[in-house]
Formats: structure tokens, C-alpha cells, sequence
């Protein structure tokens, strides 16, 4: 299912709702992290992407979030899966809140799609952390509330799976080959340990199979772009071109492509400020070094490459 325009935070949940859009991969994945004995009561046919999120604006540069509907086996009754994505190097006490808060939104949203439900569907609320530090704290909710002598009958109680790969050992990352590389590039950025892993996500990325649909190599590289030093950059599509030359040619030109459109939205941006404060042409051409007429050239080519993150989901 294609993601909505207006679903993407930034840069890193773009690429965890891309991915996870292709439910093969995200079957894979809670497959991988959900409690056997939840695995084998789903009917993982019916699974299906809510194009939604639910996280807080305060909270949208730390988290990604992700709903899924799906039905149990042998009966009609259908649950909700929500992956709550902390993009965090340690642990937050108040996830949990996060989570109670969340997940009263999707039932609150429910009723659009189920108008005449009697009850509420359960939600099966799975954590995901890949921090510096392990995941110290409780998965119940309710020792989030102070205790008192009046008991906790009327305190809600749950707890949520946790994924914590904080520890992880890289062979023991799971999932289709797609869901492997977005976890090992959000490992690397967590422990800043590209350098470590530029080898392993180099060689998978090049088993990438091209669809003619949502181009993931370059859902990748924006990732990788964005979030590391161009010397590793380089580094990593030199290992990329030792097993596709073909592939790491296409990366090179597309990481030129990335920076020329950094620096192009600062110059785009400083001069539509220039042009909103009163400022003429005769004086931007002295102090900006360029013409009205390459101006418009180069607001036009911000719109060619901003199309094609229109295209990917990414705008």
C-alpha cells in the first residue's frame, strides 16, 4: 500500500513506513518479534497497513509508528498490531504513556471503520528500541501509577512486547531481506557503528531485486545520506560497486544528486527571504552571485528532485 502524502516525520521514519508498507516485510518482521504463541493464532493473509500515525508533533523526532489490521485463525475476530519505532539511544520511562495514549486514538478512529461495533478490538502493542543502553524499565502500565490504599481496580493494566536490540548480535537480526537492511541501517545510526556494518548492509543492499515499483535503493541511500559523514558514504558505495559496479555507479550519481539538492534548497531559501524583505534583483545578483533567470532554474530543478521523494512517499 502506497504511504499518504503528509504520513512522513523526516528521514528515518520514511524509511521505516516504506519498507513496512510491503506487508511481506512487516509479516516477516512481527513474525520474527511477536511471542510464538501470538504468531500461530494470526491469520498473517489478512494482514493489512492502516495508513495512519498516531505520535504526539512534541514526539515526532524520536518516534515512528506503524497500524496494522489483521484477523485471528479460526474465528472472524479482527485485532490491531501497532509497532511503536523508539528512535532513541536510551530507554524512555514513559513510553508506556505514550503507548495508553496511542492506542486510545486508534480505538477512538475505530468507530469511522466499525460504526457498529459492540466492543472495542484488542491492539497488540509491540515496542521497538535499538539504544546504547538496555531497556531497563517495566512493560506494564499500571506500575507507571503511584500505589495507594485504595487499590488499582480501577487503573488500567496492560503491557506491551519489547523488541530491545540494544545487544543484539548483527546475525541475529531477522526478517526479509528489506526489513534486515532498514534494522541494520537504524542499528548503525544507534551505535554509530556504519563503519562496522557498511560491509554486511553493502552486500545486501546489492541482492535487492528491482520491482519497477518503489525504488528501496534509493529510500536507502537517502537514509545513509542523511544521517552519516559523506567519507562513509563513499566508503559504503565503494563496497557497493565491488559486488554490482553497475549498482554503485547508480548511487554515486544519486548521492551528487542529494547534495546538489542541499545546497540548492539553501540557496532557494535564502533568496525567497531576501526577495519577502523588500530586496530588489540588482542587490541579490551582487551579494547571492546569480541571476533572476538562474534562480527560476534552480527553483525548478528543487521541483524535479523533490518529485521524485513525492514518488517514494518521502514528501
Amino acid at each position: 500500500m502506497p504511504i499518504k502524502k503528509g504520513m512522513i516525520h523526516n528521514i528515518y521514519d520514511g524509511m521505516v513506513k516504506v519498507v513496512f508498507s510491503d506487508t511481506k516485510e512487516a509479516v516477516s518482521f512481527l513474525q520474527s518479534y511477536l511471542p510464538n504463541s501470538v504468531v500461530k493464532k494470526v491469520d498473517w493473509d489478512t494482514l493489512t497497513l492502516k495508513n495512519v500515525t498516531y505520535i504526539d508533533d512534541k514526539l515526532k523526532h524520536t518516534q515512528s509508528d506503524l497500524l496494522y489490521l489483521a484477523q485471528l485463525k479460526e474465528s472472524d475476530k479482527l485485532i490491531f498490531i501497532y509497532i511503536l519505532f523508539e528512535h532513541q539511544s536510551k530507554p524512555k520511562k514513559w513510553s508506556r504513556f505514550s503507548l495508553l495514549k496511542y492506542m486510545c486514538r486508534i480505538w477512538d478512529e475505530s468507530f469511522k471503520e466499525f460504526k457498529d461495533q459492540d466492543k472495542l478490538k484488542p491492539i497488540l502493542p509491540l515496542v521497538f528500541y535499538q539504544g546504547k543502553t538496555g531497556w531497563n524499565y517495566s512493560k506494564e502500565f499500571s506500575d507507571l501509577v503511584e500505589e495507594t490504599d485504595l487499590g488499582t481496580d480501577f487503573i488500567p493494566k496492560f503491557e506491551h512486547f519489547l523488541e530491545d536490540q540494544s545487544k543484539i548480535k548483527i546475525e541475529d537480526i531477522k526478517g526479509e531481506l528489506k526489513a534486515r537492511v532498514a534494522q541494520l541501517l537504524l542499528l548503525a545510526t544507534a551505535r554509530d557503528q556504519l563503519l562496522e556494518l557498511i560491509e554486511i548492509v553493502a552486500d545486501l543492499i546489492t541482492q535487492i531485486p528491482e520491482t519497477g515499483g518503489i525504488d528501496y535503493i534509493q529510500v536507502f541511500l537517502n537514509y545513509i545520506n542523511d544521517k552519516h559523514e559523506y567519507a562513509l558514504v563513499l566508503e559504503f558505495i565503494r563496497l557497493v560497486t565491488i559486488h554490482s559496479p553497475e549498482l554503485g555507479e547508480r548511487m554515486r550519481s544519486a548521492t551528487e544528486e542529494f547534495i546538489l539538492m542541499g545546497e540548492t534548497k539553501n540557496k532557494v531559501e535564502i533568496i525567497e527571504n531576501m526577495l519577502k524583505k523588500g530586496f530588489g534583483w540588482d542587490i541579490i545578483s551582487e551579494i547571492a552571485n546569480i541571476t533572476q533567470e538562474k534562480f527560476n532554474e534552480l527553483k525548478q530543478r528543487m521541483k524535479e528532485i523533490t518529485s521524485l521523494k513525492v514518488q517514494l512517499g518521502m514528501a
